[in-house]
């Protein structure tokens, strides 16, 4: 039994960066994106993991992410993963 279908099943590009600062984080975005976009040119290009790149930076502490970008008819996404976020308050 295939529990995952070719039409459910989507395959996402990712580019990975860490960021130092949350002064950093804005630059990082666009390197990623700027890394995911050389992907889509070159070997990756006509694969349908151009069509969903994310943009993810590591950071410390949880930082704001860019909006969704829709660039040449690829929808960049933003993702952040802080690996040492506040403890959220207890009330």
């Amino acid at each position: 039994m295939n529990l995952i279908s070719g039409d459910t099943f989507k395959q996402a590009f990712t580019e990975w960066k860490k960021a130092s600062t949350t002064k950093d984080a804005g630059k990082k975005f666009e390197q990623a994106r700027l890394q995911a976009r050389r992907y889509a040119q070159g070997a990756l290009a006509g694969s349908e993991l151009t069509t969903y790149p994310y943009a993810v930076v590591i950071s410390r502490q949880q930082i704001q992410t860019p909006d969704d970008l829709m660039e040449d008819g690829v929808q960049y996404r933003h993702i952040n993963i802080a690996v040492d976020p506040p403890i959220p308050s207890r009330g």
